[in-house]
Parts: C-alpha cells; sequence; structure tokens
C-alpha cells in the first residue's frame, strides 16, 4: 500500500530535554541577577537582556555553532514554556551594546600598540553566576585559581599576528585572550590583541581580576600558572595576600648546573610508568626601587630521562614550605586538565569562532557562552548525580546525544509527552522537575 501524507499540526520539539534546563535559570535567580547586574531594557523592548543571554545559552546546547545558527533554532526552542530566543540580529546588536571601551598600552621597548579589554561589569556578573549556582565558595581550602592565554585564530578586523606560525611561511593572526578558572570554574576573560603575548602586562591582567574576587568576597588559596605569571609585582601581591602559588619557572643553564649537585634526588615513577626525580632548592627574588628587599621562595626540580637516554630538567617556583616535592608536583601537573577545557571551550562552547570584527564585541560574545558553561556545569552536575548513564564529565555534545536530543510533545491538555525512545529518561526528568 503506498503511503499518504497529511498535515499534523502538532507541537513536536527534537531538543526535548531543553524543557527540563529552562525552569532552574528562574528556580536558582539567574534571570533576576542578570536584570540586576545589566540593568533593564526600555519598556517597549520586546526582549530584555537576560533573554538573549539565556536564548545564547539555550541555542549552544542545541548546537548551534554560530549566532546565526539561533535563527532556525527559534521554533523549537521558542515551543518550550516561558522561553523568548531573540532573532539572531537581536542577539548581536545586544551583545555590541554591552561592549566596554578597550585599554591601550605602548610597549616600552617597541612602538606597538596592546590592546585589552576586560569589560569589568559582565566578568562580575561571571563570578555572581557562578556563587548563585553554588560552584564557587567565598572561602574554600581549595580554591586554587589557574590563569591562562589561548590563542584564537581568526581574521576579524583587529586581529594582528601571534607568535604561532599557521604554516612554514605564514603567520598566525588572531586573538589571544586571557582566562581563569576558579576549581574549573570560569571567573575571568580578557580580551587581548593577537600580538599581546601572555606575558605582555600580565600584572595589571592579575591585578584587575583580583580586584573583581576580592569584590565578591572570594579567597583564593591557591594561584597555579606557567612562567609567563612569574613577574615580580604578581608575585609581591601574592606574598603580601598570603596567597599561595605554584609557577612554572623558566629554566637558565645557571639552574641546571646548580641542581646537578645542590640536593639529594627523591625517585619517583608517574602513572604512565615514567621516572623522573625531584630535589628542591631555595631561590631569592630580588625586589627593585629605593628600598630594595628580597624574598626567599622554593624551587622545585624535575629531573627527568627520555628513551635515549638524554636528561630534562623543569622547574616550578612556589612559596610554600610545607608540602612535600611530590605534592608540589602533582598539584601542577593537575593543571593540565586546563588545556582539555580550553579545547571544550573552543570546540563546544564556540570560543573559536568569534562572530565580531572588533575585540570588544567578541569579548563580549566569549563572556556569555562562558556564563552559558557555567550554568552547563550546574546542569551537568545535577543530571548526573541522579542519572548514572551521564557522566559528569561529558563535554557538551556528549550531553546532547544522551539528554538534550530526546523528542518530546507538548500535547494541548499541557502535558510533555515523552517518546517510546526516550522512556528510560522518564524518571530523570519527573526528578528534576521536582526541584523547578
Amino acid at each position: 500500500m503506498k503511503p499518504k501524507l497529511r498535515y499534523a499540526n502538532r507541537k513536536i520539539n527534537p531538543y526535548g530535554g531543553l524543557n527540563f534546563i529552562h525552569p532552574f535559570f528562574k528556580s536558582k535567580g539567574i534571570e533576576r541577577l542578570i536584570t540586576k547586574s545589566l540593568g533593564k531594557r526600555v519598556k517597549q523592548a520586546k526582549y530584555s537582556i537576560s533573554d538573549v543571554i539565556i536564548g545564547h545559552t539555550l541555542s549552544i546546547m542545541a548546537g548551534a555553532k554560530r549566532i546565526e545558527h539561533q535563527q532556525s533554532l527559534r521554533p523549537y526552542l521558542n515551543n518550550i514554556e516561558n522561553v523568548k530566543v531573540p532573532s539572531s540580529d537581536t542577539t548581536s546588536r545586544i551583545f555590541r551594546r554591552l561592549s566596554s571601551k578597550n585599554i591601550s598600552r605602548i610597549a616600552e621597548k617597541s612602538s606597538h600598540v596592546h590592546y585589552f579589554n576586560s569589560n569589568p561589569k559582565l566578568n562580575d556578573l561571571l563570578i555572581k553566576m557562578g556563587l548563585q549556582l553554588g560552584l564557587i565558595r567565598k572561602f574554600s581550602k581549595i580554591n586554587i585559581l589557574d590563569y591562562d592565554n589561548s590563542i584564537i585564530e581568526t581574521l576579524k578586523y583587529d586581529a594582528t599576528k601571534t607568535y604561532k606560525k599557521k604554516d612554514k611561511v605564514h603567520s598566525m593572526y588572531g586573538y589571544q585572550p586571557a582566562f581563569a578558572t576558579l576549581n574549573g570554574i570560569p571567573v575571568y576573560v580578557e580580551g587581548r590583541t593577537g600580538h599581546s603575548n601572555a606575558t605582555t602586562s600580565i600584572g595589571d591582567t592579575f591585578m584587575r581580576m583580583m580586584k573583581l574576587l576580592d569584590k565578591n568576597g572570594i579567597k583564593v588559596s591557591l594561584f597555579r600558572s606557567d612562567n609567563a605569571a612569574y613577574n615580580k609585582p604578581l608575585i609581591k601581591y601574592c606574598e603580601k595576600n598570603k596567597i599561595r602559588f605554584i609557577l612554572r619557572f623558566p629554566r637558565t643553564p645557571e639552574q641546571v648546573n646548580e641542581s646537578k649537585w645542590r640536593k639529594k634526588w627523591e625517585s619517583h615513577v608517574d602513572r604512565d610508568g615514567i621516572k623522573f626525580d625531584l630535589a628542591s632548592t631555595t631561590y631569592v627574588v630580588k625586589h627593585g626601587g629605593k628600598n630594595r628587599t628580597h624574598t626567599t621562595h622554593r624551587l622545585v626540580v624535575k629531573r627527568v630521562a627520555d628513551f635515549k637516554g638524554k636528561i630534562y630538567y623543569s622547574f616550578l617556583i612556589t612559596n610554600d614550605r610545607v608540602l612535600s616535592n611530590k605534592k608540589v608536583h602533582d598539584l601542577y601537573a593537575a593543571r593540565g586538565t586546563q588545556e582539555k577545557q580550553f579545547a571544550e571551550l573552543k570546540n563546544d562552547w564556540n570560543l573559536k569562532r568569534p562572530p565580531f570584527s572588533l575585540l570588544e564585541q567578541n569579548t563580549v560574545f566569549w563572556i556569555a557562552s562562558l556564563m552559558g558553561y557555567t550554568f552547563y556545569k550546574f546542569i551537568l552536575k545535577k543530571v548526573s548525580n541522579i542519572y548514572c548513564e551521564i557522566k559528569p564529565t561529558y563535554w557538551l555534545r556528549k550531553f546532547r546525544e544522551k539528554f538534550i536530543n530526546t523528542v518530546v510533545e507538548l500535547s494541548e491538555d499541557g502535558f510533555l509527552d515523552i517518546v517510546d525512545d526516550a522512556i528510560r529518561l522518564f524518571s530523570v526528568f519527573r526528578r528534576l522537575m521536582d526541584e523547578w
């Protein structure tokens, strides 16, 4: 028998899992927090700023790779109760209005002008969102602050040449924003031009970041970064405010020679079975100025041999004098997860696809995307606690496959009908609804 077509006016949503995620924006006070932090639009405006940021988040969670993809997802997202997703043009217009002026600095040794964009209002909201969702604690013994820069390759209007090469001949153009996370939760983003490497004005960037954390009453217990953060004003600030730090230390021939004889080596084996040795010695940091001072820190040295027997050295500098060499080494090694987090943010949360022509506008886009990522981490933690098939380490694409891409039909009597394929999630949805 030949099948026949007929029109069915049924509200079926292929992203049905979002029906059970969106209500947490309201129940956790995120809508109210956004409005309080960024203000209200004019009365005749159809969409609020919270609608724009929440719509941006839901679009990415549904699979949007660019802002313009939001347009094709609107019919499905607006089928969700109390959801108002604006057009991609409206989203872009509001993001532009939320931008702040760049900070410029002329390099001392050259005529290069470096531009930075910190957008304190949006970064403050990013921190407050983490606090509101319970992902960040103001006082904790394990408040570990990680800082790093990452290159975003792009050919936007104000993108500049980075230190990386696209190939043997051509340089890579783009931006080099700074990111900071507290126990894996984003707390600060600063837009930077491509030629502004990690060491450029890092002391000023660090002070701007700490000012916002202090404003929100957050106490940092440990600061970790690579050797770009080996900056005397930064170290002095950590000492003054009793913040422990573990930083990668720039290697010099003098330190390598000294490490061969200064201390007794401790032998260890990592989880891959590679043998390495650790030792520690003291290192004096001299501070200039009228009243020349110095502070003594601890240098942890790692020695490892490759398969040919060639020996390599690496160094960590810290102001901690209690932890063992192995503990200092392991604490810094745990920072390696940040590279995986960068990969997740660039790919799943579209940080590598800045939509605008100017740095200050793209900084708004990055911060708004990280607000969505913060909310996602809250949802992932909640769902993984009640559904064993979803793990708390899942990237968004995996979570989308197992939870969000669930076909749900909104019936005329107001029920959300779950299709047979998603019956395994029925009890999960019920438990989430109980927490709205």
